[in-house]
């Protein structure tokens, strides 16, 4: 959803793993009001298949994600 341009971080925050700096990694966070208006905002996504994805396979949207990027493509030629 990040990719595609439909929600953005609203702040990010540093989290460590483990006791060095070396494992820190910035983390991106979100408001629930932003994630909750993803539903309204994108009627074309079948929400319901979406929330069934089940572990390791591809989510529905990096279709989405790939037309988009063919559409940028086409759109500089």
């Amino acid at each position: 959803m990040r990719t595609l341009g439909w929600i953005g971080p609203a702040d990010w925050r540093e989290v460590r793993f483990g006791t060095s700096r070396a494992g820190a990694v910035d983390v991106p966070l979100f408001t629930t009001e932003a994630v909750d208006s993803l539903v309204d905002a994108h009627p074309e996504v079948d929400w319901q298949q979406l929330r069934s994805v089940g572990k390791g396979r591809r989510s529905p949207l990096a279709a989405l994600v790939k037309a988009q990027q063919q559409e940028k493509e086409a759109a500089t030629v």
